[in-house]
């Protein structure tokens, strides 16, 4: 109750995105502070006041982040037809305009719609058109594609590639202190992998 109302506090009925635009990043950090919590009706107004802001200033970054956010909203609902959409879409712009360091970002929650798809194949297809590069590994970019890599790998029954990347999911994430299950579920994934691997065949 207190994020929210800080947030709501924030974003003072839409008068900071009015005067500060989309593209401020404490809009984003609003957007994770109500997707963290939970609060996924506030999260995706949040989004589509973020993405008429970017569409009336025709600014591409934001169409982007906005529709990306979205689709992030709308995976954690469950709505997969509508967190698919907006994350191809999201990915699309980003690749089409060399806006490089979102792509990662962007392609795992992809991955992690389409594998609750049950599109296996295509999940795997997607985390492999994006190479964990060393620039983007110490990010938050880093640990979210480990985890979707080590989720997919793991779905499809390779159970050693979904122990090592949990693994350095999880290093990366406990070096720059992202402990939150709710930003990285790396733990409940791995200790899954771990169970499997162990169990007598």
């Amino acid at each position: 109750d207190e994020v929210a109302g800080l947030v709501r506090r924030g974003l003072d009925e839409g008068r900071f995105i009015a005067e500060e635009t989309a593209e401020a990043l404490p809009t984003s950090q609003a957007f994770y502070a109500l997707l963290h919590i939970d609060d996924l009706h506030s999260a995706r107004a949040l989004s589509e006041a973020m993405l008429a802001d970017a569409q009336t200033r025709g600014s591409v970054v934001s169409v982007m982040a906005a529709t990306a956010h979205r689709g992030t909203a709308a995976l954690r609902r469950g709505d997969l037809a509508q967190a698919e959409a907006d994350s191809r879409y999201a990915r699309e712009l980003a690749t089409e305009h060399n806006l490089s360091y979102p792509i990662p970002i962007i392609t795992s929650y992809l991955a992690l719609t389409l594998l609750h798809r049950g599109e296996l194949d295509q999940a795997a297809a997607v985390l492999n058109q994006v190479p964990l590069m060393p620039t983007v590994a110490d990010t938050p970019a880093g640990p979210l594609l480990l985890e979707a890599r080590g989720q997919v790998h793991l779905a499809c029954g390779q159970r050693e590639l979904a122990i090592a990347d949990l693994r350095r999911c999880g290093q990366i994430a406990n070096r720059a202190r992202l402990y939150n299950p709710n930003s990285f579920g790396w733990r409940s994934a791995l200790a899954l992998a771990l169970a499997l691997a162990l169990a007598p065949e």
